[in-house]
């Protein structure tokens, strides 16, 4: 779905991580990097909407959704869910793997890198100044309670940008 999973094992690669067989073929693995890649691409549809928006492309999911029939609020919301439904099978995944492979320092590493990619996804953006910067917080789970907060704060400002639609 992005290419999350191939910056995470560059990642990995540069950490000289050496992830054991047993570990890459647990049946848990794959779905838990799978989460994590989906958690990352969602967060570029919602981080990039404004701008994907303006020039008219037809593959953000939250344009996606609009095109359907759903509202911008609705859409938007909608999208949101699905990074933190993503964000939290990840959670899912790692933490049965964690009870398979507790005191693997490669795994927990690795586990390290990948969370430390899902949050800061909005901030490589940001500095790559690909997207504003007042999109960024919008879907940095961690800052916020629940997805109610963050989908207040983060609708707020889409609301405040020179949209329209």
């Amino acid at each position: 779905m992005s290419g999350f999973a191939g910056c995470l094992e560059f990642a990995a690669m540069l950490c000289e991580l050496n992830l054991r067989d047993e570990v890459r073929t647990h049946p848990h693995f794959r779905p838990m990097c799978d989460a994590a890649g989906d958690a990352g691409a969602l967060q570029n549809d919602i981080q990039s909407f404004p701008k994907e928006f303006r020039q008219g492309e037809q593959f953000n999911l939250i344009l996606v959704k609009m095109n359907q029939g759903a509202t911008p609020l609705e859409a938007f919301k909608e999208v949101l869910r699905c990074v933190w439904d993503a964000t939290y099978q990840f959670i899912y995944f790692a933490e049965l793997m964690l009870k398979e492979f507790p005191d693997d320092p490669d795994f927990a590493l690795y586990l390290d890198i990948t969370i430390n990619m899902i949050n800061g996804y909005p901030d490589v953006h940001h500095y790559m100044l690909r997207y504003p910067s007042s999109y960024g917080k919008i879907i940095k789970i961690k800052e916020f309670e629940d997805i109610d907060e963050q989908f207040d704060y983060g609708y707020n400002v889409l609301l405040k940008s020179d949209l329209t639609f």
